[in-house]
């Protein structure tokens, strides 16, 4: 299930906050359950079934084109996004977790190959949330080289930990409704 892939990579992407030189360093977000603060979505409605013979497209690789640090105050609030987002996902709350991801993201989770978990997604996030056991929780490492695109766009490396497995993820962030939104991620390392 790409949705639930997805979320698992996102989780386990979200990491570390080693901030770089060009950057103030920033206290990291708490990520245990109990921060899982923001709103929830509205169960996503189903997207187009495509061809459901292609598991996972070939995703397109983050550029960092003309990218520059970014301010303080950005890091801070890409910081806040992140964080959020893996304290949702260590709470078992898939749709506050999709609450931090675009719109355009979310879509796209849940279009395609994916539409055959639909009916399971839906039944799981009927029940009330779960937190994830404590050995499967994801710990927030840190988060650096945060830049910012001529586009707009935010990205971040962050570094992250799953039962002492580090991983480390670049994420795409767009400002979208008033605020950052988690646009995409790719593995670093």
């Amino acid at each position: 299930m790409r949705v639930g892939r997805t979320l698992g990579f996102l989780a386990v992407a979200i990491g570390t906050l080693t901030c770089s030189t060009a950057q103030a360093l920033a206290v990291l977000p708490p990520v245990d359950s109990s921060a899982c603060q923001i709103a929830p979505i509205a169960m996503p409605a189903m997207g187009e079934e495509g061809d459901l013979s292609t598991p996972i497209p070939t995703p397109t690789p983050i550029s960092l084109a003309g990218a520059v640090p970014a301010d303080d105050a950005t890091v801070a609030e890409v910081t806040e996004v992140i964080g959020q987002s893996i304290a949702c996902r260590n709470a078992g709350d898939q749709l506050r977790m999709l609450a931090t991801f675009s719109d355009r993201w979310v879509g796209e989770l849940f279009s395609g190959y994916d539409l055959v978990f639909y009916d399971a997604f839906e039944q799981q996030v009927s029940l009330p949330a779960t937190p994830v056991a404590v050995d499967a929780q994801i710990q927030l490492l840190s988060i650096s080289d945060v830049q910012l695109r001529p586009d707009g766009a935010a990205i971040a490396d962050v570094t992250t930990s799953v039962n002492g497995v580090e991983q480390t993820s670049r994420l795409l962030l767009i400002q979208e409704d008033g605020g950052w939104k988690i646009d995409g991620a790719e593995t670093v390392s």
